[in-house]
């Protein structure tokens, strides 16, 4: 079985075969469960929070310019960009 650490990791989460657009983290109330969850890991903490921030940012932005909902792609780029920071 998976440790709660690999579960939470989008990249474990994808290699896995899963999608970004079910990762089960990207409500904005998840931050701080993701924060106490990962105490351990810190950093990936950091990237997943910056991550789930940059999605809610982005949804809203589709929202009010009444584009396409966010695509898998799109969940992806800005999980490489959150990694980045």
């Amino acid at each position: 079985m998976a440790s709660l650490i690999e579960q939470l990791d989008p990249d474990a989460w994808m290699a896995r075969g899963r999608t970004l657009s079910s990762y089960p983290m990207l409500e904005p109330y998840s931050i701080t469960l993701i924060k106490v969850a990962l105490r351990d890991e810190p950093s990936l903490a950091d990237h997943i929070c910056q991550w789930m921030a940059r999605v809610a940012q982005t949804r809203a932005a589709h929202a009010m310019n009444q584009l396409e909902p966010v695509t898998e792609d799109k969940l992806r780029s800005v999980w490489e960009e959150a990694k980045a920071v």
